[in-house]
């Protein structure tokens, strides 16, 4: 996990931690600790060093990590350009079968115009999207799967002479 987003699993529930100790087990900045308790986590006491219950310090971080969750409804895939859920342009998507059960849907943000991704189940797709409009197409076999791998010399027409 990145110091962006600390593992609240990495804290024992058992354990007191002081500031430097809380940012050592999560991999961040003590002030990062300090911000932390100004958004509301809270101390053993208000003596020194300010001490934490290992238990308290673990809720916080997942009612914090609960918060940042944006799920999506049917119908939307999340877009990382907009860092929110958003219906795929004119609700046309692309569907590609990797596998009997893994497959992967492609397309556009409505609003940036981003391609968007989606890893889903092909024959669980259409129970719960929404009115999308799907295209199935079969997905290019990888290189591994190729009886004889392609060239990128035989692709540009490069001739052995």
């Amino acid at each position: 996990m990145s110091a962006r987003n600390p593992d609240p699993r990495r804290v024992k529930i058992h354990r007191p931690y002081t500031i430097v100790e809380l940012a050592a087990t999560l991999g961040i900045h003590k002030h990062t600790v300090g911000r932390w308790i100004k958004q509301g986590l809270r101390p053993i006491d208000s003596a020194r060093p300010t001490m934490f219950r290992g238990q308290e310090a673990r809720a916080f971080l997942e009612v914090k990590r609960a918060k940042a969750k944006r799920p999506c409804a049917p119908g939307e895939i999340y877009c990382f350009k907009c860092r929110a859920p958003r219906k795929p342009a004119g609700r046309l998507a692309d569907l590609e079968v990797l596998r009997p059960s893994a497959g992967r849907l492609v397309a556009m943000c409505e609003s940036c115009g981003t391609m968007l991704y989606r890893r889903v189940n092909p024959t669980k797709i259409l129970a719960g999207w929404g009115n999308l409009d799907i295209a199935v197409r079969k997905a290019e076999p990888r290189l591994s799967d190729r009886a004889v791998p392609k060239l990128n010399a035989v692709l540009r027409g490069a001739s052995s002479t």
